[in-house]
């Protein structure tokens, strides 16, 4: 497997680590742009910048309601 910016990055951060994902797409929200419906909880973890710039993202497995944040 070839391990990418964002896996390196994710793995040193996030390894045996418990943090808070902000959730800003739930489960069966719609996407604002494209119109894709999220079959998880989407988002991300603030205060670990991922290489776009932007908070690194998450999804929420295994939680099957929409939820705002998660540990």
């Amino acid at each position: 497997m070839k391990k990418t910016k964002s896996f390196k990055l994710a793995y040193t951060c996030l390894h045996n680590k418990d943090l808070e994902v902000t959730i800003d797409r739930p489960l069966g929200s719609k996407h604002p742009k494209f119109g894709f419906v999220y079959p998880v909880n989407y988002g991300y973890i603030e205060n670990i910048v991922a290489p776009d710039g932007g908070g690194l993202d998450a999804y929420v497995l295994g939680v099957d309601k929409p939820i705002k944040n998660f540990t």
